[in-house]
């Protein structure tokens, strides 16, 4: 069967959709109007340009693209057209779409959390897209629901969370001594309110804790966030190291021992699942998103939007509490298997909700089901 991607290229959920069909036997293409790379063997149409690149928060301009993208699907005559983020490769697809083939499209939070509400053309933008889609796969229970103000009944709402590869990412054999390593490995863009981690960093420098922040991650606030914090004059204890490549993740995860994420607003993390699964403290914005995996003081902290004062406070408790990690470490591990955060597991379920698509789908196994080495792990 033949899939068509019209996604991010570099994104690493686009990453895991397109090797898992790939790896089925389906002829998968991606079509991208983001920078990305051919390594996962597939046909890759980029469309980007240099304009795409250097205005990711402008989608406007996208519409350009529009020609040559009509074209191209009709060229590979999909069996499913599968868009990943509403607001941008979701619009796209509902105009280019022909009418005989199926669209899935995947809401990743923010572009249906935030991207509506910036204007009423941007709500008009968000409904026209969700009411041409044949499915729509959410990441999260508070996405579903927003998605169910729109009163949309044109097809099926089915809500997944994208999984955790946990033959990758699993904790060290025991909760050695941690580096006191703090990890924010978001996007540097305005909604990752990495700002609030700045001035929670000047208050540790204040009562000389031994606690470090690194930040990992690039985006277009990058230069103004390295601004503020020569302004903060905290050099001794943030670091800024760029972005981390996914296959690198896991290490810089088991590195650190907090994980430190203020995001305003979020689907369902995978950037925090990931931590959560490597027995990396969680301490993070008191968003719905975060509250579907976090229990306040339980197996991490959660902390209001915008109090730097508190985070560098919890920051500090959750240092000088090493029970209370190893605590959450193994509750987490435990989360993250048993809850089924399986992307391989989730897309099948997800995707044989549209009639014709159950033999596509059927036994479909979960990319999270390699087994972690067998080193007794907090044991």
């Amino acid at each position: 069967m033949k899939i068509c991607f019209l996604a991010h290229a570099g994104s690493i959920h686009t990453r895991y959709w397109v090797r898992y069909f790939h790896d089925k036997g389906h002829q998968v293409s991606i079509v991208t109007l983001t920078p990305g790379s051919s390594e996962l063997g597939v046909d890759l149409y980029d469309l980007s340009t240099a304009r795409n690149a250097s205005h990711e928060r402008a989608n406007w301009h996208y519409l350009i693209q529009l020609p040559r993208l009509w074209k191209i699907v009709r060229d590979i005559r999909p069996d499913i057209l599968n868009a990943h983020f509403l607001s941008s490769y979701g619009f796209l697809a509902a105009l280019v779409c022909p009418h005989d083939c199926p669209l899935v499209t995947n809401l990743h939070g923010s572009d249906i959390l935030v991207f509506p509400r910036r204007s009423k053309l941007h709500h008009l933008v968000t409904r026209f897209a969700l009411k041409r889609a044949d499915l729509i796969i959410s990441v999260a229970s508070h996405v579903t629901r927003m998605v169910s103000t729109y009163h949309i009944d044109n097809g099926p709402v089915v809500t997944m969370q994208y999984g955790v590869d946990t033959g990758r990412f699993f904790p060290p054999p025991m909760l050695k001594n941690s580096r006191p390593i703090c990890l924010s490995n978001r996007a540097l863009v305005l909604v990752s309110n990495i700002e609030t981690i700045l001035s929670a960093a000047r208050k540790l420098q204040e009562v000389s804790s031994p606690l470090k922040i690194v930040i990992g991650g690039d985006g277009e606030q990058s230069d103004a966030l390295k601004q503020r914090a020569a302004q903060l004059q905290i050099d001794k204890v943030v670091s800024f190291i760029g972005h981390i490549d996914h296959d690198n993740m896991p290490e810089a995860l088991r590195s650190a021992a907090i994980y430190v994420s203020m995001s305003l607003s979020d689907g369902l993390s995978l950037s925090l699942m990931e931590a959560m699964a490597c027995g990396v403290f969680p301490v993070v914005s008191d968003i719905p998103a975060n509250r579907e995996l976090i229990k306040n003081g339980v197996n991490g902290y959660l902390v209001p939007v915008g109090s730097p004062e508190l985070l560098a406070q919890k920051l500090i408790d959750a240092w000088e509490n090493p029970q209370l990690r190893k605590a959450a470490a193994k509750y987490n591990w435990c989360l993250i298997r048993q809850k089924g955060f399986s992307l391989g597991i989730c897309t099948a379920s997800a995707m044989s909700g549209i009639t014709g698509f159950g033999t596509f789908i059927a036994g479909a196994p979960a990319v999270g089901s390699a087994t972690a080495p067998n080193s007794g792990l907090f044991y």
